[in-house]
């Protein structure tokens, strides 16, 4: 097999493998798009997740987090051609997920994984809570008192753990970034712009628990 072949095929397999993993999920749940789509991005989480505790290659995991985005990027798009209108919070969603495509290529770059590394591991972690609670939303188990207040639980979890693993632990990684000779500008504009993001969207999970 040509190298020219191999260079295309390689980032194509993870494309087709996302599709085929939420595709399968998405049957399997009685054509439920927003919990195949949920499912899907837990996987993901716990993929980076898995990899970074690992200390696997970020090589494979770029490949894998950029197939995840495009396709997550993909349903985005069609939940809004869907709906037939579209909202700030998605247009968040993949100014999100076009940084991040941008920002992965600096997970491959000697000079500057050590900061991109950890940063994507600490936001993993800390998004893990809302797929559950998007789950339990999505499904109407949360149709009793005590689920309520489980989702409730979950709620202040995630919003905490925006609060330490995002705003709290990225700063001094931001730091370095800035302190950096080797970081380029664009990625310390975008560490910005990703803190930003972060910011409101902690602000938003504040709003959700006072309420």
């Amino acid at each position: 097999m040509s190298i020219k072949i191999l260079e295309f095929l390689i980032p194509l397999i993870p494309l087709i493998g996302w599709y085929f993993i939420g595709d399968s999920i998405y049957y399997y749940n009685n054509s439920d798009f927003k919990i195949a789509r949920n499912l899907v991005s837990a996987i993901h989480a716990l993929t980076v997740i898995f990899f970074y505790q690992m200390q696997f290659s970020t090589l494979y995991l770029f490949y894998i987090s950029r197939g995840y985005y495009i396709i997550d990027s993909l349903y985005e798009l069609i939940q809004m051609k869907k709906n037939n209108s579209i909202k700030l919070y998605q247009l968040g969603i993949l100014l999100h997920h076009a940084l991040t495509i941008i920002g992965l290529n600096y997970l491959v770059n000697d000079l500057t994984s050590h900061h991109i590394y950890r940063t994507y591991f600490l936001a993993e972690v800390s998004n893990l809570p809302v797929y559950l609670i998007r789950y339990l939303l999505h499904t109407n188990i949360n149709s009793s008192n005590n689920n309520k207040y489980i989702i409730k639980g979950l709620t202040i979890i995630e919003f905490a753990a925006y609060i330490y693993f995002r705003l709290i632990l990225c700063v001094p990684i931001i730091i370095s970034v800035f302190k950096d000779q080797n970081a380029p500008n664009l990625l310390r504009l975008m560490s910005l712009a990703m803190y930003s993001i972060s910011g409101m969207w902690t602000y938003k999970l504040f709003k959700q628990v006072i309420n």
